[in-house]
């Protein structure tokens, strides 16, 4: 439970690099899905940007959290139907 609050709890600190990579790792590899739904509300909630649009088009083939990634790009104006970059080009957050 602290996980999952600690994670929604970053939002307001995504544009931090360390903050940016620990909702990037949290969002596509962490096995707790609420711990995930969270991280996705505080990305969500830091707003667009090119790397974080990156992530979510990343997410969206995943059936955890896809619909809500496409729902949040589509709401930022960014197209969630654009390919995300290849996993090589996520690894330098």
């Amino acid at each position: 439970m602290v996980r999952e609050y600690a994670a929604g709890a970053l939002g307001p600190y995504a544009d931090d690099p360390a903050v940016d990579q620990a909702l990037t790792t949290v969002l596509r590899s962490d096995e707790e899905p609420l711990v995930r739904d969270n991280a996705l509300a505080a990305v969500e909630e830091a707003g667009p940007s090119d790397a974080r649009t990156d992530v979510l088009r990343a997410l969206i083939q995943d059936p955890g959290p896809g619909r809500a990634a496409a729902r949040i790009l589509t709401a930022w104006g960014r197209n969630p139907d654009t390919p995300a970059p290849s996993p090589l080009s996520l690894s330098g957050y």
